[in-house]
């Protein structure tokens, strides 16, 4: 909306004999909340993505705010990676394109501990003896982003069929 509303502006000033300045993008800063504080339902959904429900402004989930809740998703692909090194999931440095993430593999069948918000995933091998378990906290960089899950520069996805 912001967006379509500065090219607007630019357009109208344009037509007004205004000198033209270029597209310009705004953008309102949204802060950043524990996500652990402020969703609820906080659970893997299928192939490297979580789900939670958030509150709009990143305050603490109460019995008064349960109803506002926004149901959110967030890829975790291009925040985390596994590294082949210690056979563990670890977090990028920085976000890789979408098509770039690949953190799942080998790892998967992922459960989240809701309170410490504790991800703890099955890796699997060919080879039997390799398997193991890795673990990682999410809360250390995913955030509730004006109730939508985020990590690093990724903001997730609202779940608009609420």
């Amino acid at each position: 909306m912001t967006r379509t509303l500065a090219i607007f502006a630019l357009l109208a000033a344009s037509a007004c004999g205004a000198p033209a300045l270029g597209a310009v993008e705004v953008r309102a800063a949204a802060a950043k909340t524990n996500f652990a504080a402020s969703c609820t339902n906080i659970a893997y959904f299928g192939y490297c993505r979580i789900e939670a429900d958030c509150t709009p402004d990143g305050s603490a989930v109460t019995v008064t705010n349960k109803n506002s809740l926004q149901h959110t998703f967030l890829d975790l692909g291009q925040c985390i990676s596994y590294d082949t090194t210690s056979t563990n999931l670890a977090w990028r440095s920085k976000t890789v394109a979408h098509w770039q993430s690949t953190y799942c593999a080998p790892c998967s069948q992922c459960t989240i501990d809701p309170l410490s918000t504790k991800m703890t995933c099955q890796c699997q091998y060919t080879d039997a003896a390799k398997n193991h378990a890795t673990q990682m906290t999410l809360s250390d960089h995913v955030s509730n982003t004006a109730g939508v899950l985020s990590c690093l520069n990724v903001v997730g996805d609202p779940d608009n069929n609420d």
